[in-house]
């Protein structure tokens, strides 16, 4: 193989990259966006939510006609809302801290449920949450709910002191597409990706028995140089 460096027609020696990648995610239903922020233990001032993703998916909604409890057995479907038809998922959970007889609670529009018994709630959740975790653990093959991104957004100074999900409290193009998808999509809901995106920065010298550099440009070698430890690989 050739020696890419006996060319020696490359007009710098030192070069800068940076490469980000995903650190930190959290799914949150819009609805619950508010509650969320104040019980937020995913994100800290040393990893804040600085990247957000606006997306929609099909509403999953629980079928009431469909539970049936057995001891501390629950078996119930989920529906999956879309435009041509719906799709049924068949779920079974056990209730292992069941105590007494257990009771199913949920209201219209079916988005939210729990199973109780006399000493408390035993599982509560959201059906567009489950089904998530069901994915995993049953391996369902249901392309159905793969998201669509409708925005991407921005929301992180330098300074750190404006977030994400603090934008998002106010935000109007997210407001804009709660409107329209009520109108237009009532079968989907609005899910919010907060995520934290890492920054490593590389710096790569060839050395100056390899790459000949022009002294008209050593000048900005060393300047590109400095500005990188200078300011911690940080390129802003």
């Amino acid at each position: 193989m050739d020696n890419l460096f006996d060319k020696n027609n490359y007009r710098f020696g030192v070069e800068s990259f940076l490469a980000m990648y995903l650190n930190k995610y959290q799914f949150v239903l819009g609805s619950d966006l508010e509650s969320y922020a104040k019980s937020n233990e995913t994100f800290t001032n040393e990893y804040p939510c600085n990247i957000y993703f606006v997306l929609r998916r099909p509403k999953v909604t629980i079928s009431p006609d469909s539970v049936m409890i057995n001891g501390n057995k629950a078996d119930f479907d989920l529906i999956i809302h879309h435009q041509t038809n719906r799709d049924i998922v068949p779920m079974s959970i056990i209730l292992e801290k069941a105590k007494s007889e257990v009771k199913f609670q949920t209201q219209y529009p079916y988005n939210i449920f729990a199973f109780s018994d006399e000493n408390g709630v035993l599982f509560g959740a959201r059906p567009g949450t489950l089904i998530d975790s069901s994915l995993v653990q049953n391996n369902f093959d249901l392309p159905i709910l793969d998201y669509e991104i409708l925005y991407i957004g921005q929301a992180y100074g330098i300074d750190g002191k404006r977030t994400a999900i603090d934008r998002l409290s106010s935000h109007e193009t997210l407001q804009k597409i709660y409107t329209h998808s009520l109108s237009h999509n009532p079968d989907s809901d609005i899910w919010i990706m907060l995520t934290h995106f890492v920054q490593d920065s590389i710096l790569i010298s060839a050395g100056s028995d390899l790459i000949k550099v022009n002294e008209k440009d050593i000048k900005t070698e060393e300047e590109k140089a400095e500005h990188f430890f200078k300011n911690q690989g940080k390129f802003y």
